[in-house]
């Protein structure tokens, strides 16, 4: 591994596809992603990084709300991506519901729930092949590409024991 991070489907880099940043409004909102509040049914503007995500993502005090985030790790920097994780956590600790469309290991490894889509992509997948805790996916290596790097990317996380 050369420093970036890597991801489910063993690719390395530091933001995976082009998020969009830097690109004309169009481009941007074409490529990004909204956050409707149901409370007030207004869409906010287009998410291209961490600070406006973090805002967005604010739950309302009223009730609790169901989140569904396709990616949203994609151009972000490691240490953001770290920052997002908690601010997920923050959501899923104040009683909503958080599901996340993720490649990215560090996500992966931080979620309550797992359900693996395969055993490929396309027409060679669309069935649930492995579902559980990180743990419990990571143990399901012969029936889950994700398993499998997902089982590495926990035993190189994981503090060594003392000799």
């Amino acid at each position: 591994m050369t420093g970036g991070r890597r991801t489910a489907d063993g690719a390395e880099g530091e933001g995976g596809r082009d998020s969009g940043v830097g690109g004309s409004k169009k481009e941007e909102a074409d490529s990004g992603w909204r956050m409707a509040d149901r409370s007030e049914g207004v869409a906010t503007a287009p998410l291209s990084g961490l600070q406006p995500t973090a805002y967005s993502l604010k739950p309302s005090v009223s009730s609790s709300a169901l989140y569904v985030l396709d990616e949203p790790t994609v151009g972000l920097h490691m240490a953001d991506t770290q920052k997002l994780i908690q601010v997920l956590q923050r959501l899923v600790d104040g009683g909503n519901t958080v599901v996340v469309i993720e490649h990215d290991l560090d996500v992966i490894a931080e979620a309550d729930w797992i359900i693996d889509l395969g055993p490929e992509g396309g027409e060679g997948g669309g069935r649930i092949v492995a579902q559980g805790s990180p743990e419990e996916v990571a143990r399901k290596a012969r029936v889950s590409h994700t398993a499998k790097i997902l089982n590495d990317f926990l035993e190189q996380r994981s503090p060594r024991s003392a000799a």
